[in-house]
């Protein structure tokens, strides 16, 4: 079993402390000092383990990235083995208040919003993610062997759920999950006759 270091958790400190920055005062205003005040370190802890503000914001994408994954899996652990199954449970975890909140809109954007100026935070945010595309492939690869089907059909999903995303952030207080959901699998039961609504 590895322990965990008091470096290591003040570097963690650090990461959670960027995260609620982000949520609280926006990229702009999300400054090293508001970040140290945050996590309850001195100023010379970042030095210690960051080189500078971009490299502290490019370790809370990964970490918000990992985190998001993570969760991923541990939803997905119990989905029965077929493509429905694994569409619907993709499709519920991305929707699920856990994932789709005000926080973690927030915080996503926010990054996406840093990635334009320092490439380094767009290796966890981008709309492009790999981990993300490779997840989908393979679901669509079990429904047919047709290659320009595959790559539409997980264009496609990413990129509603992408729309979705934002119209949650502009419009949260009468977001529907449901009617969300629906239009999803409307999107992908066009492609895949087969998968039910």
């Amino acid at each position: 079993m590895t322990s965990i270091t008091k470096k290591d958790r003040n570097r963690q400190r650090l990461v959670d402390a960027t995260l609620l920055a982000l949520v609280q005062f926006g990229y702009a205003d999300a400054s090293i000092s508001k970040i140290i005040q945050i996590a309850g370190l001195s100023r010379g802890m970042i030095h210690l383990h960051f080189e500078n503000k971009d490299a502290l914001l490019a370790a809370a994408a990964e970490h918000a990235s990992k985190e998001y994954y993570a969760g991923f899996e541990n939803w997905i652990k119990d989905t029965p083995p077929t493509p429905q199954g694994r569409l619907e449970a993709i499709v519920d975890y991305d929707l699920s208040p856990d994932v789709l909140s005000e926080k973690n809109i927030c915080t996503w954007y926010e990054l996406r919003g840093a990635a334009r100026t320092c490439p380094s935070i767009g290796l966890f945010t981008g709309t492009r993610d790999t981990q993300l595309e490779d997840i989908y492939t393979e679901t669509f690869k079990a429904m047919t062997d047709d290659q320009e089907l595959i790559q539409d059909a997980t264009y496609g999903t990413i990129s509603l759920s992408e729309g979705i995303w934002i119209d949650f952030m502009l419009n949260p207080s009468d977001f529907d999950r449901k009617a969300a959901r629906r239009v999803i699998f409307k999107f992908l039961s066009g492609l895949f006759p087969e998968l039910q609504n």
